[in-house]
């Protein structure tokens, strides 16, 4: 915040998650490397910072992202965001306002990214070699369906071809080999044997099934968060336990809560609360096709439990990967029939690697690979670990 106050910017609202591409997204068509920009300034021009912003000015104006009321969406890039930007802050220009020459290493060299608030058109400012690019990039919403609509078309020889390169060149980073062992741990379809040999290196093989006295004990203990992540963890509970457990509530919310869907839930598919809306899809009788209008669903709950469902399209699922919200990012992850060329991209990011290895559909084949790289390295190839690097991709 002290920083965007630094560059004249005026905070326009509180800290949350918008309804819009999230800022990592964003990023992707600024640093992509077929990248052209909309207005290129040299990094010796005389009065960069000056010319700069009048550049971004100009370009903010005539694509929109001024609204009336002179807000809009930032994010800056740098230590402060990691390798994954954190949340949009909505801002308004002050009269003292300075991007150039406070957003970035030094005075003249930006790197920031702005977005209209309908979310649809995005203007970023990053430094290359000897020039300052500005990158404005309008339809998004259009850009992802259609780029969603692309990564979703696999033929078996791609497939298997992007499996192939997920292990190609310099081995994963320990702190990737890490997430990787995490994600395996998570992953309903990892053997039984690689699960083994995951023994000290994932605290996660502890969230194994639970021996009966356990179980016991935690159908009748006072917290209600241990008895709904007992529902949660373990579904396959004996009817005569889910019985003990639902009746045992006396809380009616609570119950509903862990109480299995039924039939005749289809009646709920256009209900005003989303909590019951969701439920829709739990009926034996809904549609593929319910699934992919929940999919656009403007509320968040609804939207993670179609791309929660295996029924969802391929490309739907690789349009929720930039979901506002975490959650539904995560659960597209997971998605099964996410292509194999998306999965992999994901695998190699530090930020989505340990949620892409839990997805079901990776090979066994694949599995045992990560498997062998996830094993400490010895100490003549540890000096040659690979460097964690933000990766980014274009739409």
């Amino acid at each position: 915040m002290e920083l965007l106050q630094r560059a004249g910017l005026e905070i326009a609202g509180d800290w949350r998650t918008e309804e819009v591409l999230p800022p990592r997204a964003a990023w992707r068509p600024i640093v992509a490397g077929e990248t052209t920009p909309t207005v290129s300034v040299r990094g010796d021009q005389p009065d960069l910072v000056a010319e700069l912003n009048a550049q971004w000015h100009r370009l903010a104006t005539e694509s929109g992202i001024l609204g009336e009321d002179g807000v809009f969406f930032i994010d800056v890039a740098g230590d402060w965001t990691g390798c994954a930007p954190r949340r949009w802050t909505r801002v308004r220009l002050t009269s003292r306002w300075d991007l150039a020459g406070v957003l970035g290493e030094r005075p003249g060299q930006p790197e920031f990214v702005t977005l209209s608030m309908d979310g649809n058109t995005l203007l970023g400012a990053t430094t290359e070699e000897d020039e300052i690019w500005l990158i404005a990039v309008d339809q998004i919403r259009e850009r992802q369906k259609a780029a969603a609509q692309v990564a979703a078309q696999e033929t078996p020889q791609e497939r298997a071809a992007a499996w192939a390169s997920l292990l190609q060149g310099s081995g994963p980073s320990k702190r990737l080999r890490e997430i990787w062992a995490h994600g395996l741990a998570l992953n309903p379809a990892t053997p039984d044997a690689l699960r083994a040999g995951l023994l000290g290196l994932s605290h996660f093989l502890l969230w194994r099934r639970l021996p009966a006295a356990v179980v016991e004990a935690a159908i009748v203990h006072p917290e209600w968060k241990v008895r709904q992540l007992l529902a949660e963890a373990q579904p396959d509970l004996a009817a005569e336990q889910w019985a003990r457990l639902i009746l045992g509530e006396q809380d009616a919310r609570h119950r509903w809560i862990l109480t299995p869907p039924s039939r005749n839930l289809l009646r709920y598919a256009d209900d005003p609360n989303p909590r019951m809306r969701r439920l829709a899809l739990d009926d034996p009788e809904s549609t593929a096709e319910l699934v992919e209008r929940f999919s656009w669903d403007s509320d968040e709950e609804v939207r993670h439990r179609a791309a929660s469902d295996p029924r969802l399209m391929p490309e739907s699922a690789v349009r929720l990967l930039d979901d506002p919200h975490e959650r539904v990012r995560n659960a597209a992850a997971r998605h099964p029939r996410l292509p194999a060329r998306v999965l992999v991209r994901l695998l190699r990011d530090t930020d989505t690697a340990q949620t892409a290895a839990q997805n079901p559909a990776l090979p066994i084949s694949v599995m045992e690979q990560m498997f062998r790289r996830i094993q400490p390295p010895t100490s003549a190839t540890r000096s040659s670990e690979p460097v964690d690097r933000c990766l980014f991709r274009s739409f």
